[in-house]
């Protein structure tokens, strides 16, 4: 299969298409005025609690408070608590099977943005954050080692697993990425090092703040974008502006180095 990512900016908008033999598969819009909030970690507050519709509304300081669904909750919330705030409490499963968890209004709580904010909704957040770099995604407060299941040779995901359980840091889970294929160990250790530069800054910022305040900023569409799809399976990368070029050149020369 052809894989091809093409770039576009003009009329302050970039557009980014992926196209696979040729047929368009996905399309992404970011205009210059608007920033994308996908991905950036806020140390909120519980706004409200709603158990009959599953939910939690989370002030993160934007016009609408965040919706996290009882779903979105991981067991990690215990963990944090116990890290920052008060004694972390074991969550309790309800009736439908979801996390019930240990929520009350002016609760402190670290959560990461999974939707946009759209008109007069609020954003989409998670209490699983989760940091993504190059070969790596890390994970606060979890302990377990991924392999992406685009990587389909078994041995090979048998080298990186073994690669994962000799650098995960304790506290933290890792999922190696595709691009991490074919790498070795010290590739992947370097970009959990910046991962874990990356979480130490975020517990910095939140032990000096008070909520609501974002504690840490994610990769704009561009870099993101490059970051996280410009695998080894594209065959062509094609972008019409001078700018994106020399950053795209660069981030490529800085991950192949």
């Amino acid at each position: 299969m052809k894989k091809e990512i093409f770039i576009n900016a003009s009329m302050g908008e970039t557009r980014l298409a992926i196209c696979e033999d040729g047929r368009l598969s996905e399309l992404y819009f970011e205009k210059a005025e608007k920033e994308r909030m996908v991905g950036d970690v806020y140390y909120g507050q519980v706004a409200k609690v709603l158990k009959g519709m599953q939910a939690a509304f989370i002030n993160i300081g934007l016009p609408q408070d965040a919706f996290l669904h009882f779903s979105d909750i991981g067991d990690n919330l215990a963990e944090f608590n116990k890290l920052f705030h008060e004694e972390g409490k074991s969550p309790k499963n309800n009736r439908r099977g979801g996390n019930d968890h240990y929520l009350h209004q002016g609760q402190p709580i670290l959560v990461q943005i999974t939707k946009e904010p759209i008109s007069n909704k609020g954003a989409r957040v998670t209490t699983n954050i989760a940091l993504p770099g190059r070969f790596l995604v890390l994970i606060p407060f979890d302990h377990t080692v991924g392999v992406s299941r685009k990587i389909h040779n078994r041995r090979e995901k048998g080298r990186l697993k073994s690669i994962g359980r000799e650098i995960r840091p304790n506290g933290f889970g890792i999922v190696i990425r595709t691009v991490s294929e074919g790498r070795n160990k010290q590739e992947l250790l370097d970009d959990l090092n910046s991962l874990m530069k990356t979480w130490e800054q975020i517990v910095k910022n939140i032990s000096r703040s008070k909520p609501p305040v974002r504690v840490h900023k994610d990769m704009d569409m561009l870099s993101s974008t490059i970051r996280d799809l410009f695998t080894n399976d594209v065959d062509r990368l094609v972008v019409d502006d001078k700018k994106m070029h020399k950053q795209i050149s660069k981030y490529l020369r800085e991950v192949a180095s």
